[in-house]
């Protein structure tokens, strides 16, 4: 290769024959590759630096400063610099400084920001659209090409499958065009945004290329210190999806492992972003309430999630469970014990007012949540805050199938007295202070109203649906354990050999009705006539449903055929009596439903 050759090159080029001076540049290039110590520096310097120049005066750019990087590597040349800096860095110096200064006014971090005049690199651009080289200010070496802001929209890279309520956590170079490819998916799930950068000049230079309005929906830190302090002063939901196109992500997962180990520390524990609080409402039963605390507690969540436990002044052998959930070292546990036994009702209320969450998971102290589809409910929380109630299945008592009504008469007549089972029910805590509906339902408990004594749960959840949407879902929240033999003091004696529960006397079973119907008529929504009327229908099926149930686990082992037909009767007359069917506008359609159950059970007798 000698000077002759290249200005034979030129010459072609000059006389038009672009593509085979073109083919020879590239063949020399090659040569040099596979032989390099056969040139000299000098050789090599200026081949590159005239290879480079006419690749910049045909318009190919990116490939020139990819060939003046080469010429720069062999020797320092002056020349190139001029050249770089006049043709590509000062015509868009002024425009470079505007984008900078809108980008940096957004940027969403605790790191140092940089004025325009003290940043590390130049950018040199291309004819490529959004790529750019990093030129070196103080070494004047052109380094790394990088694409801006114009990365197509791509599938999240290494979600955390187990984890779908996790904000994000980027670990990048100094690139964030990926990051920003992906956010808007991330933002429409409510999702954070956080990201990494490694090397922190480079990314703030990168900013002088172009304008990037969704800039300040990331939050940017410069080291893995910054991330640190930012999350322990902090109650934002920790970033466990951790993703990366550039850079290793141990170093992050361990940072992250930390605060979360950090976080489930008891002199560290923070309430104000609860979004679920799992309430266990518990009286005589320390060793299955903590059982449940413990696998209550086997998730991921720190935050997010808390445990609460009302004890209703146990004073039998399982008292000491209640005292290692009282001194349970996990920052989510949130105790409380009363000195007397308060009441099945009282115990429920107070579980619901220490509570913190923005919704509360009633469950009882036998039964275990399943924390694998606990993710998928917390998920759906995090993207319905506004849903008034949550009715998820357990393993029988309670099954669903997965449907939405709008709140009021829809929520009503889908869902309303659907089920007695307190455990899984969820409710929108904040709703129901708003609402007042706790101290609504406390007025009729003083007043003596049996229904909010034995179901808190099924009262609240009727106002519930006048309040906010409903949803019910097939998922399967709650493995419900095996119940205890209820104390005593609960059993009712029919006869010297018969006892039943004394919430599924017949007795009771209509002091329920009763108590459900004092407060529908208290419903805002009652005022509707044709409303009323069909809520009647669904509580006169409620509690021939609950007759049934009564009749078929106690009353038969007792009882003749015409004792039972008898209880029938009563429930009949009971549910026709004219203090009820007078608020109803079309007596003849409520006394047919009525009919038609009767019939049916009576068959089933």
């Amino acid at each position: 290769m000698e000077l002759q050759e290249l200005e034979r090159i030129v010459s072609k080029i000059e006389a038009g024959e672009i593509g085979q001076a073109l083919s020879q540049l590239i063949l020399f290039h090659e040569q040099i590759m596979s032989s390099p110590s056969k040139y000299s520096v000098d050789e090599k310097a200026f081949f590159y630096k005239t290879f480079g120049e006419i690749l910049f005066q045909l318009g190919h750019y990116d490939q020139a400063i990819g060939i003046f990087r080469l010429a720069q590597a062999e020797k320092y040349s002056n020349d190139i610099n001029d050249l770089i800096y006049n043709a590509f860095i000062l015509p868009n110096m002024a425009e470079f400084e505007q984008n900078y200064t809108t980008n940096i006014t957004s940027l969403q971090t605790d790191s140092p920001k940089r004025q325009f005049s003290e940043l590390a690199y130049h950018l040199i651009p291309t004819e490529i659209e959004n790529k750019y080289y990093l030129y070196h200010k103080s070494r004047k070496t052109i380094e790394d090409s990088f694409v801006l802001f114009g990365h197509e929209p791509g599938l999240i890279a290494a979600r955390n499958s187990a984890d779908l309520l996790a904000s994000f956590l980027y670990v990048e170079k100094y690139e964030i065009g990926n990051v920003l490819s992906n956010l808007t998916e991330i933002l429409d799930e409510g999702l954070e945004c956080y990201v990494i950068i490694e090397e922190y000049d480079k990314f703030l230079s990168t900013l002088q290329g172009g304008i990037e309005e969704k800039l300040d929906k990331l939050r940017i830190f410069s080291s893995y210190s910054e991330i640190n302090y930012y999350f322990e002063n902090r109650t934002e939901y920790l970033p466990r999806n951790i993703v990366s196109y550039s850079a290793d992500i141990q170093k992050a997962e361990s940072y992250i492992q930390h605060l979360h180990r950090h976080r489930l520390l008891v002199q560290n524990k923070r309430r104000d972003r609860i979004l679920l609080s799992i309430c266990i409402p518990t009286y005589n039963r320390g060793h299955r309430a903590l059982d449940n605390v413990i696998q209550s507690l086997n998730n991921v969540y720190d935050f997010e999630l808390e445990v609460v436990i009302s004890n209703n002044g146990t004073r039998n052998e399982t008292m000491h469970s209640y005292e290692e959930i009282k001194n349970y070292p996990d920052s989510r546990v949130t105790y409380f014990e009363f000195a007397d036994n308060q009441g099945f009702y009282a115990n429920v209320v107070n579980v619901c007012r220490i509570a913190s969450g923005k919704f509360v998971l009633l469950l009882s102290d036998e039964d275990i949540v399943d924390t694998q589809v606990l993710e998928e409910i917390m998920c759906f929380l995090q993207s319905n805050p506004d849903m008034a109630l949550v009715k998820t299945s357990t393993t029988t008592q309670a099954k669903f199938q997965d449907a939405s009504a709008f709140a009021g008469e829809e929520a009503l007549n889908k869902f309303m007295l659907r089920s007695n089972y307190m455990s899984g029910m969820i409710i929108n805590r904040e709703l129901l202070i708003q609402k007042n509906v706790i101290e609504q339902m406390h007025e009729l408990y003083i007043k003596g109203n049996v229904t909010t004594l034995i179901y808190p749960h099924m009262c609240w959840e009727l106002l519930m649906c006048q309040y906010g949407n409903v949803h019910s879902t097939s998922l399967v929240l709650v493995r419900e354990g095996k119940p205890e033999k209820m104390e005593s003091e609960y059993i009712v004696k029919i006869n010297s050999s018969a006892e039943v529960p004394e919430y599924a006397t017949v007795e009771s079973r209509l002091s329920q009705h009763n108590g459900f119907f004092e407060i529908m008529s208290t419903m805002e929504i009652s005022k509707n006539a044709g409303v009323m009327q069909n809520m009647y229908i669904n509580l006169c099926s409620k509690t021939f449903w609950l007759i049934k149930i009564s009749i078929d686990c106690f009353y038969r082992a007792f009882s003749s055929k015409e004792d039972l037909l008898q209880i029938l009767n009563k429930t009949y007359l009971f549910c026709t009596d004219n203090r009820y069917l007078e608020y109803c506008i079309d007596r003849k359609n409520v006394i047919s439903n009525i009919d038609e159950l009767y019939s049916e059970i009576a068959k089933h007798i």
